[in-house]
């Protein structure tokens, strides 16, 4: 059906009508609509006690063919997605500054928040787990596979020996070459993408050293993995014009991997990249 009725309406209609775990669930939806486009539809359904196929029968009794339409609707009606451009009702400020300043102040906070949440011995440990491998893998899906290519890339030029690729079925087949001591890194915002989790227990039970990115510690991709080094997104929602916070704080964690590394070995990583300098420029 196309989402043009309120679903805080389409609530209040049946609401009498519903039993025990649905009334928790309209009740979950319209005190906290906003957490509800984080959850899955599994955690939805724990945080009331009911299994997935209440939830689905939930939103197709008020007029949606299933959850991930009834979130949609969620996200049209509370305008998230141009939160950034509002304004406090006491700010002489245009749109567009305002807009402006809070991309800035956004953006700032991301970079901080991550920054302060990885450990010097986190990210030193992970740099000296590359300097030892023969060989690292590094992944991700969608636009957690900029941050991917972009740490691929910069360990590449550095004399790594990297494994890349987006092709997911590609992955599968490669992630049988890392032995013992090779690293796998994982770039996942959310920490669920497939084949991803799988992925990691699979080079786990080979004694490969697994890296999980993400912003979700509580992820598959950030307990399956022996390190995580935790992103922070500035709260960005799921249902949203693309990623924006989650990917730059990625690309920090890509940056921040790199320097470190690069300093292990000073002469090293000057020679490697003088070596491709001149290769590329004759």
């Amino acid at each position: 059906m196309p989402i043009k009725e309120d679903y805080r309406m389409l609530i209040e209609r049946v609401y009498a009508k519903l039993g025990k775990r649905k009334k928790c669930l309209a009740d979950k939806i319209l005190s906290n609509p906003l957490d509800i486009i984080e959850m899955s539809v599994a955690a939805f359904a724990e945080s009331c006690g009911c299994d997935q196929t209440t939830v689905v029968r939930f939103a197709q009794q008020i007029g949606y063919s299933g959850y991930s339409e009834l979130k949609l609707a969620i996200a049209q009606k509370s305008e998230a997605l141009w939160k950034m451009a509002e304004a406090n009702s006491n700010e002489n400020m245009t749109e567009h500054e305002t807009l402006c300043r809070n991309i800035i102040q956004t953006y700032d906070q991301v970079i901080k928040m991550t920054l302060m949440q990885i450990s010097e011995k986190d990210i030193m440990e992970v740099a000296v787990k590359i300097e030892k491998a023969s060989s690292i893998m590094i992944c991700g899906a969608g636009a957690s596979a900029l941050a991917a290519d972009d740490l691929a890339f910069k360990l590449a030029r550095l004399g790594v020996h990297v494994i890349s690729s987006r092709d997911q079925e590609v992955v599968k087949c490669l992630i049988g070459n890392l032995r013992k001591k090779d690293v796998l890194i994982i770039f996942s915002h959310f920490g669920e993408t497939a084949p991803f989790p799988k992925l990691i227990q699979t080079a786990n039970s080979n004694g490969v050293e697994t890296v999980g990115i993400t912003s979700i510690a509580d992820s598959s991709v950030g307990r399956f993995s022996k390190m995580l080094l935790q992103t922070n997104s500035g709260g960005e929602l799921p249902i949203r014009l693309g990623a924006m916070t989650s990917r730059t704080s990625q690309m920090i964690v890509s940056d921040l991997i790199t320097i470190v590394y690069s300093k292990l070995d000073k002469k090293r990583s000057w020679e490697r990249l003088e070596a491709a300098y001149v290769s590329y420029n004759g």
